[in-house]
């Protein structure tokens, strides 16, 4: 594992743990032969992440699907082997279907997967690098398939097993059959997978090591219990219905993991072997899989899995005395400590009743909802239809009450811990303690183990407070297309404000706030922002304020700015006109617009317009006005700007050369859509700004814009390169 880490790093790791276990190494020359061959393993199969860097362009020829095809609505999308280039095809209307393994011919457009432009946001590109992946091609014509694989016939097995149980029980039965059995939970409802996500209880509804556990450990009952088969007789025939069964689960890590950790457990039974190391167990797996796919190291479950596994395995001696409520409580407590960072790096926030809930829904999917799916999916093919139906009815009266239980606690602010995205610093030191934490629990060292559990949570507290130490203000302009949402982070923040929350205008639905939930929260989040002082919502276009409810309900803020002319009943909303201020210390925002004349004006030249200026830094922010009010405050007020906020994404309707000459700003931010069918930012506009030599940046090239001030001297930083 050490060899995915950067060389130099992971040599030190090496060196480092060769010291901490000087004694085991010296003793056993064996066991560092093995871990060296081990780190020099992960360097040679540790893949390089490569990105492409531009479109592969149009292409026809020949393709070899390498995935099982999955029909998305009338979608249907493989992964497909391409001139030594694996790509993610899509195709809208598929004339011919492909199997796995199928060699095809294609016609289609090949072009790099979409990257994150702000930090925090979900990265498509990177999370398709992470598979070797490097291009999409949608609207792909397939033109003709042949031939197929052996395994594309378990997939096609499997497609026949899920339309005979469909085609028996209800939707809402299947839906979660088709997710804790088959690994697809397309069919869940989205408020049952944002409620489970909030409260770490997604990997409930994935399928993971304890579903392949109790459905192993059934087959082997029914086997050596209920037939005449004899003990050896059962273990092989579940050594031949494991493989089959990773295959129709979707051969997700934690299933390879569990299934091949119960192949080696029962082979090596057949070897004799009555001490069994599990340790060894899981790392001899958890190497297989990555010289068989390098890839899966960069997986989140294949991360989750093996952490949890390998931690639950190490705590042994803890987990073997005590009532089921109080091993219950450790097992939950040891899973959410070792696996902390990791949701910090990925998702910024934890839920601090997670464990609680955990230890709810795991014995009850666990006791319950396996058990009565396993039995619902055998009973179609056993039972008659009146015995399905009756199983049928009675998961969903019992399920749906379940459901609705979290559904009406919904989801506090109160239990969720935003911490942002944490150095790697933090993360070894974190991974230090937490060693340090279960060396000492386990040889019952309780009060020095409760005061490293101190440690770990203040670890996170130094990462949150370290904001509070930096003098700098810091404003980002955040790509958001068509649209416009920038954030400013007072010195020391001491305030935290957001100025517009902007939405495009789409004509699609189920892409609602999509700015807000793909860009802004992230945003905010990875920055270990949970709560700001004030919304400024320069005018309610929906460019501008189209999540407003949104950023009220998650972030709580303490002001809502707004101009005067609005008809929102909001409590907290303060309303503002030219001539006020709002002052932070040494940072003010002085309101140059709208004043009460503005009333009669259109909803653009009713923005709210202030310059924001600290030490000798001042930047104008403008909303969407025009030429007339730039005009009035350029001549009313003499301005030396060092940023401008370009007024309306650049149309030529505004930045006047009167407010370029009469305000000389250094530096011109355009917030602007890719390819927008506005034709933004207007070609006389860019001519403008170029003939006064003010240098222009774009969210559609440079992504998000942000400045750093301190100390008099600022720094700017493009999120592309």
């Amino acid at each position: 594992m050490l060899g995915y880490l950067p060389l130099g790093v992971g040599v030190l790791m090496f060196t480092l743990l060769c010291l901490v276990w000087k004694k085991k190494v010296i003793n056993n020359p064996y066991l560092f032969l093995m871990a060296s061959f081990s780190f020099l393993l992960s360097l040679i199969i540790s893949p390089n992440l490569d990105y492409a860097v531009e479109d592969y362009g149009y292409y026809e020829g020949a393709v070899k699907v390498i995935s099982d095809p999955e029909i998305d609505g009338e979608q249907l999308k493989f992964i497909g082997q391409m001139e030594r280039q694996k790509v993610y095809f899509y195709s809208n209307e598929p004339n011919v279907n492909p199997h796995h393994g199928s060699s095809c011919i294609v016609k289609s457009y090949i072009q790099t997967p979409n990257a994150a432009t702000n930090p925090g946001q979900f990265n498509y590109q990177q999370y398709l690098a992470n598979q070797g992946i490097l291009y999409v091609s949608f609207d792909t014509e397939i033109l003709k398939c042949q031939g197929r694989s052996f395994l594309s016939h378990f997939f096609e097995w499997r497609y026949v097993i899920q339309q005979n149980i469909i085609n028996q029980i209800s939707e809402q039965s299947y839906a979660w059959i088709n997710a804790l059995l088959f690994g697809q939970r397309e069919g869940l409802p989205n408020d049952i997978i944002k409620s489970f996500q909030y409260w770490g209880l997604s990997h409930l509804l994935a399928i993971s090591g304890l579903h392949v556990g109790i459905f192993l450990g059934l087959c082997y009952v029914v086997l050596s219990k209920w037939t005449r088969l004899t003990i050896e007789q059962s273990k092989w025939l579940i050594l031949v219905i494991i493989p089959i069964y990773i295959i129709i689960a979707g051969a997700q890590p934690p299933v390879l993991r569990a299934g091949l950790m119960a192949i080696f457990v029962i082979v090596l039974s057949f070897m004799k072997q009555s001490k069994l190391d599990v340790t060894d167990i899981l790392s001899i797996v958890f190497m297989v899989l990555l010289i068989v796919d390098p890839y899966l190291m960069y997986q989140l479950s294949f991360q989750f899995s093996f952490a949890v596994t390998f931690a639950l395995i190490l705590s042994r001696k803890l987990l073997k005395n005590g009532s089921w409520l109080m091993i219950s409580l450790k097992v939950s407590l040891i899973s959410q400590l070792v696996i902390l960072p990791l949701q910090f790096y990925y998702f910024y926030f934890t839920n601090v009743l997670s464990f609680a809930m955990n230890l709810i829904y795991v014995p009850y999917f666990s006791i319950l909802v396996l058990p009565f799916l396993l039995s619902i999916t055998l009973s179609v093919f056993i039972f008659p239809d009146k015995v399905v139906a009756f199983l049928d009815y009675a998961f969903i009266m019992i399920h749906e009450k379940m459901m609705k239980v979290i559904l009406l606690i919904g989801e506090p602010s109160f239990a969720q811990w935003v911490v942002g995205q944490p150095n790697l610093v933090i993360m070894v030191v974190y991974g230090i303690l937490f060693l340090w934490f279960m060396y000492s629990w386990e040889a019952g060292y309780l009060k020095r183990a409760g005061v490293i559990s101190i440690l770990m949570v203040g670890l996170w507290y130094i990462q949150l407070g370290s904001h509070y130490i930096d003098k700098s203000l810091k404003i980002t302009v955040l790509d958001v297309g068509q649209a416009e949402s920038i954030v400013i982070e007072l010195p020391n923040r001491s305030g935290i404000y957001v100025v517009d929350v902007g939405e495009e205008i789409r004509f699609n639905s189920g892409h609602e706030h999509k700015n807000f939930n793909d860009i802004i929260k992230p945003y905010l989040w990875s920055k270990g922002i949970s709560r700001i002082d004030g919304i400024i919502i320069s005018h309610y276009d929906t460019d501008h304020a189209g999540s407003l409810k949104q950023i009220i309900n998650h972030f709580q803020p303490k002001l809502i700015i707004s101009h005067p002319f609005q008809s929102l009943e909001l409590s907290k909303l303060v309303t503002i006109q030219e001539g006020m201020q709002i002052s932070h210390g040494d940072v003010q925002m002085k309101f140059l617009s709208p004043n009460f004349d503005d009333e009669n004006h259109d909803e653009n030249n009713r923005s709210l317009v202030f310059i924001l200026k600290y030490d000798d830094f001042d930047m104008l922010f403008t909303g969407d006005i025009t030429n007339e009010i730039e005009e009035r405050i350029a001549q009313k007020y003499r301005l030396d700007l060092d940023v401008l906020k370009v007024a309306h994404h650049g149309s030529n309707t505004s930045t006047s050369e009167t407010l370029l000459k009469e305000t000389n700003p250094h530096m011109a931010i355009i917030s602007v859509g890719d390819q927008n069918r506005y034709g933004h930012p207007d070609p006389e506009v860019l001519e403008r700004l170029t003939n006064e030599g003010i240098r222009i940046l774009r969210t559609d090239e440079d992504g998000s814009i942000s400045i750093k001030y301190v100390d008099g001297h600022s720094t700017l930083k493009r999120f592309n390169p």
